[in-house]
């Protein structure tokens, strides 16, 4: 997905960002006051018109016949809702590649809980017509009902899309994993579950909601699982009177314990506070799904990424999952052989900082006022301004300005977005306070002789 906040082109983000910065802070204050109300008015719409849920689902209790159909179990975040699952008494069909992996689980579970029926499934989903062969073998068991969906299984690869073998299948398996298997499996189900208090729980990505280089096709297909889920959600929501079953979208952030590819090279698997692991993740994915929620995402910091990623420009949100993708080393190269826009960057930052510290040092007696109101204070007081005098210092701010247009330009073509944006706060910064204050004294004057800027 592309940012929500900015447009996709570069062309129209400046241009919105520069009409922004133009408009007073007085009336920049009401626009953003006018559109926090009109969203809050299109939520209260939405829900009004769109909901037919009265209250919460009420939680999910297991019972003799309640089965949980997992699958990717046999390992990482399958392997720990299951664990989770017996602790509330849920029998499971555990559907995974690895037999022995299934055997060991099977007993260690049977162990912790004795009370609870489980079979094991040997199903490779990503082979074709897999999830036929899956729906065939669990309608041969007799005193079944799916109470629990959990589509846990995927394959990670983060790699770029052009260096991949092309004899290797991994993009096929993820298609199947990711797209067709829950789909098939969510298909077949659906309709037996409508009747009585059931969930699916579709194992997304918090990458689903932005578009990633070196994970194109993890995170498009899993942007597939993730628009499924809350389309879905809704469809049900409308057409289904009984407020039974509850879909719960899962967007989990890197987790430890799993079978990702290069999971050990990858800089976002070594993150403070984003990465968990499974086991933390899966026990916050059981206790949504049994409260009937519709998303959980694991950890403050990963909700917080997903918040931010969709707020910033899109060149920008690629800029930072080409990095976190790549291994240490690889960011070393990147980071030297443009060493010189990083200083630009880090200088860029500075000045930045120490304008917002000249900012808190202004006397908090003046008063603030915006360009508008001393130009309508001229015209109530009949005020000629020095016009000469102002136009002269207006052209000798404006000389530089106009060289830099062309530097901007040349700039723009060859794509230097750091050193745009450095000559663009240049100019912002011509009209500081100072300079404000040398073009109109005799029009921001009070009785008091304090200056109004």
């Amino acid at each position: 997905m592309t940012s929500y906040l900015w447009p996709s082109s570069p062309l129209a983000t400046i241009t919105i960002l520069v009409l922004l910065h133009c408009i007073p802070a007085s009336y920049l204050g009401l626009l953003c006051k006018f559109y926090i109300i009109i969203y809050l008015l299109f939520m209260f719409i939405g829900y009004l018109f769109s909901s037919k849920r009265q209250s919460r689902s009420l939680p999910l209790v297991a019972n003799r016949t309640s089965y949980a159909l997992v699958t990717g179990a046999s390992s990482g975040i399958g392997a720990q809702i299951c664990r989770c699952l017996i602790q509330h008494d849920f029998n499971l069909i555990m559907v995974a590649r690895s037999q022995t992996k299934l055997n060991q689980l099977a007993a260690e579970f049977r162990q912790i809980n004795p009370n609870i029926n489980i079979h094991i499934i040997i199903q490779d989903l990503s082979e074709s017509n897999a999830v036929e062969n899956l729906i065939n073998k669990i309608d041969t068991l007799k005193n079944i009902n799916i109470d629990i969906i959990i589509n846990n299984a995927g394959r990670g690869y983060s790699k770029p899309y052009l260096q991949t073998d092309i004899n290797d299948n991994v993009y096929e398996q993820m298609i199947a994993l990711h797209i067709r298997a829950p789909s098939l499996l969510i298909r077949h189900y659906l309709p037996k579950m409508l009747d009585r208090p059931s969930r699916i729980v579709n194992i997304s990505s918090e990458i689903s909601y932005m578009s990633s280089p070196r994970a194109a096709m993890y995170a498009s297909t899993k942007a597939f699982l993730t628009q499924l889920t809350t389309s879905l959600d809704y469809e049900i929501e409308q057409l289904n009177d009984k407020n039974n079953i509850s879909l719960l979208l899962a967007t989990p952030g890197p987790v430890l314990d799993t079978e990702f590819d290069r999971h050990d090279e990858s800089i976002v698997f070594h993150l403070p506070f984003v990465t968990l692991t499974a086991k933390q993740v899966a026990q916050q994915i059981v206790d949504a799904c049994l409260r009937g929620d519709r998303f959980c995402t694991p950890g403050w910091a990963n909700q917080l990424t997903i918040w931010l990623m969709t707020k910033v420009p899109l060149s920008f949100a690629h800029l930072i999952c080409w990095l976190l993708w790549a291994s240490w080393p690889e960011v070393k190269q990147w980071l030297y052989e443009r060493r010189h826009l990083v200083i630009i960057c880090f200088n860029l930052m500075d000045k930045i900082v120490q304008n917002l510290k000249k900012q808190l040092k202004e006397p908090k007696s003046v008063t603030v006022e915006d360009e508008l109101d001393l130009f309508t204070k001229y015209l109530k007081e009949e005020q000629v301004p020095p016009f000469n005098n102002v136009q002269n210092e207006i052209f000798d701010m404006v000389k530089p300005v106009d060289s830099m247009r062309i530097t901007l330009k040349d700039l723009i073509n060859c794509g230097q977005g750091g050193l745009v944006l450095s000559i663009l706060i240049d100019i912002s910064s011509f009209w500081t306070y100072e300079n404000r204050e040398s073009l109109i004294p005799q029009a921001a004057t009070t009785k008091d002789d304090s200056i109004h800027v």
